[in-house]
């Protein structure tokens, strides 16, 4: 099954990516070079310590609702 989100992520079609879960994290398959210069958002520390094990440094740790990332991606 071909992983859309991943191949978004290395044509650098999309500036950020919110994982809205662990689970979401750990479905995408990336790795820490697959994310190049994109914003990488977790939306709380759950998902925030689901990518960590993996590798990846989430950019932004919303508060666990999208609008708190979208505050943090706003600046």
């Amino acid at each position: 099954m071909p992983n859309v989100l991943k191949e978004t992520i290395l044509n650098q079609a999309v500036d950020a990516v919110i994982f809205t879960s662990a689970k979401s994290f750990l479905a995408s398959r990336l790795e820490r070079e697959d994310i190049g210069a994109v914003i990488t958002v977790a939306i709380g520390p759950k998902a925030a310590n689901s990518m960590l094990e993996k590798e990846v440094k989430p950019d932004l740790v919303g508060s666990g609702t999208l609008e708190s990332c979208a505050t943090l991606l706003k600046g």
